[in-house]
């Protein structure tokens, strides 16, 4: 028996629930579907007709000047990833409208809810798993490479302070991975939406301000996720309201029987099984591959550390040691992914990619603008470079850093301190 099946909403909530249908559909779809096998060349489609409309809207309707970027390159708070908020807002508006004019007589839509909210419980879900497991398996917040260490605080963007201050404590990035991997778990279950959708707005909220405060573009996307949440919190908000602050009795949820036939209530569950399965094993895969390539379980290179130079020869003479002398090194710091720093006497730093055979005892450095090939002398703390060009020679002794020198390193986790350990 459906309890619902007289009840009348009212014109208000009929036309809030038709935008928000509308417009949560076209902002997520085809995620998060086209993750399954089969599925995944629909996302291609879809973003390639989204930014054909866009950049039409943009260029022809708005008259915008200069070309409008369609690659992604890690960013969400694009110029077209606006617009097509824009875009998606006005379709709603038109559709709305048009919903609302044919389907007037409806009394509700019981029905038709329960499958907008699966849907925004499975977007969710994916979204805030993914995210989850990939601080818990340390593939996102890694620890502070090398040149952070030495590179000066206010040198430093907004965004990169917080990937140092998250990165470095491993047990605070696993803490918040596994807040929204229990949110997302919990939004898996009808009886349990309430509770993951109130983790998932205060763990969001959380990620809302720390992109806003630390000016990390993904503003626009994570706000999204946060409506998202509250509107699927919003669902049970009044009954909450009345156990928590109003001290109301409150009636129990009937939930409604989606299917009546047991054989396809079992292959409905059978399929969100599937995709709740692959969702999870797929995106924990990921994210261990992630950590071995680029993480915590990375191997570490061949020389890796900061070397500071003690002597720097050119022609057999050496250059002098003197503050500002751009001509000689300060230090090289080795660092994972083939990233390799000098930095001069004069505080510049000059990237290179770095590629060392041990065997060979070779080292080259390469930016594109600037080339090194070094044969190097190493044993235990102690390097020596030496590049034999056809006009000039190089010949740079150095010695290794000592990473436990770095407070930020060394200083470990205390449960006594009899006053607060603030080293300025």
């Amino acid at each position: 028996m459906d309890y619902y099946a007289n009840e009348r909403w009212g014109l208000g909530k009929k036309i809030l629930f038709r935008f928000a249908c509308l417009y949560v559909l076209l902002y997520t779809l085809p995620e998060p579907y086209s993750a399954v096998p089969g599925i995944s060349a629909l996302g291609d489609y879809f973003n390639n007709f989204w930014n054909m409309v866009t950049v039409w809207f943009g260029t022809t309707i708005l008259s915008l000047d200069g070309e409008i970027n369609t690659q992604f390159m890690g960013s969400s708070d694009r110029l077209i990833d606006y617009l097509r908020v824009v875009v998606c807002l006005l379709i709603t508006a038109a559709g709305t409208l048009i919903w609302s004019i044919l389907d007037h007589r409806r009394l509700n839509y019981r029905k038709l809810i329960y499958w907008f909210r699966l849907h925004l419980r499975f977007f969710l879900f994916a979204t805030l798993f993914v995210y989850g497991i990939s601080k818990v398996i340390d593939s996102q917040f890694l620890y502070p490479n090398l040149w952070r260490f030495m590179q000066p605080l206010g040198e430093a963007s907004p965004m990169g302070h917080a990937w140092s201050f998250t990165g470095f404590s491993g047990s605070y990035t696993f803490f918040i991975g596994m807040m929204e991997i229990i949110a997302a778990l919990l939004l898996l279950f009808r009886k349990t939406t309430t509770l993951g959708a109130f983790i998932a707005v205060i763990v969001l909220t959380n990620v809302v301000a720390l992109n806003f405060s630390y000016d990390i573009p993904v503003k626009q996307f994570s706000i999204h996720l946060l409506l998202f949440a509250v509107l699927l919190f919003s669902n049970d908000a009044r009954r909450l309201m009345h156990i928590l602050i109003l001290n109301k009795p409150v009636t129990p949820v009937r939930y409604r029987k989606v299917f009546t036939d047991r054989w396809d209530r079992i292959g409905f569950s059978a399929i969100k099984i599937f995709f709740a399965g692959f969702i999870m094993f797929s995106s924990a895969m990921h994210a261990w591959q992630m950590n071995q390539q680029t993480g915590s379980e990375q191997e570490k290179p061949y020389l890796y550390g900061i070397w500071n130079v003690e002597s720097n020869g050119s022609n057999g003479s050496d250059i002098p040691a003197y503050d500002n002398n751009p001509e000689r090194w300060r230090y090289l710091i080795i660092d994972n992914n083939g990233d390799a720093h000098i930095i001069t006497m004069n505080d510049n730093r000059i990237r290179f990619s770095a590629e060392t055979d041990s065997v060979e005892a070779i080292m080259e450095l390469n930016n594109g603008s600037e080339q090194y090939s070094f044969n190097l002398n190493h044993e235990g703390t102690s390097l020596m470079l030496t590049d034999e060009m056809d006009e000039n020679s190089l010949t740079i002794s150095m010695n290794r850093y000592d990473l436990h020198e770095f407070l930020l390193h060394s200083r470990d986790f205390n449960w006594i301190q009899e006053f607060p350990f603030d080293k300025q």
